[in-house]
């Protein structure tokens, strides 16, 4: 007898277990959802959404699980789209979601919390303004603008490629700034932290570095006058 109550304590126990990993695994299939919105200029993403910019009419899908999906709002207000969670909605499990987007134009981006975002030709007004924080991490390409201001810090990792007439650049906390495909003819750098910037410029680069940072100069500009600082480095790349 004592073996057969063996055998069955472990079949309860393997039923238990079994029970209680159930919801780890019941996943419903991704679906993909259409939502309505308002024209926008700006957009906010938080939450460490899949996010994909490219410029056409005004659209947006959200793409996940349906219990998921439902648990993130897209909302445009005074000229602002935010992409985030709803509030009192966190999960016990990693959420996968992405968001398309697609906007005639973009003046303002900003990503954080572990954003991932592509974005593609649709920053084409006279200035843009791009704030990533948090770990988020950017592919940014066809940019076409006459000034861009970016700042970034805590993480985040960037590629830039494009052309702007002049850029501002703040960087802080271990920023990874991949640059050198976006053609600037004169831009500022205000760094500190151990960040990693690479910077193409054909006139002039102006700024400061302090804090073990590394800027890598492309463009060979004429004037390169950065203020480096407590273990900065500044190097012209050829």
């Amino acid at each position: 007898m004592r073996p057969t109550r063996g055998r069955k304590s472990r079949t309860m126990r393997t039923l238990l277990l079994v029970a209680l990993l159930a919801p780890f695994f019941a996943f419903a299939a991704p679906r993909t959802e259409s939502r309505k919105i308002k024209d926008f200029t700006a957009l906010e993403a938080s939450g460490g959404v899949t996010l994909y910019v490219k410029r056409g009419p005004t659209a947006l899908t959200v793409e996940g699980e349906p219990e998921v999906i439902a648990n993130w709002e897209t909302e445009v207000r005074d000229g602002q789209l935010t992409v985030r969670r709803k509030s009192g909605k966190s999960t016990w499990r990693p959420e996968k979601v992405t968001v398309r987007v697609t906007t005639p134009v973009l003046e303002r981006l900003s990503a954080g919390g572990g954003v991932d975002a592509t974005v593609s030709d649709v920053a084409t007004s006279t200035a843009f303004t791009l704030s990533l924080s948090g770990g988020a991490k950017l592919q940014m390409h066809g940019v076409r603008v006459e000034t861009m201001s970016i700042a970034a810090s805590g993480g985040v990792e960037a590629v830039l490629e494009g052309s702007a007439r002049s850029a501002a650049i703040e960087a802080s906390g271990g920023v990874n700034l991949h640059m050198q495909g976006l053609q600037t003819v004169s831009a500022t750098i205000d760094a500190s932290g151990g960040c990693d910037l690479k910077v193409r410029a054909s006139k002039s680069l102006k700024g400061k570095a302090s804090g073990g940072v590394s800027v890598a100069v492309f463009g060979d500009p004429a004037e390169l006058a950065v203020d480096a600082s407590s273990a900065a480095t500044i190097d012209r790349v050829n």
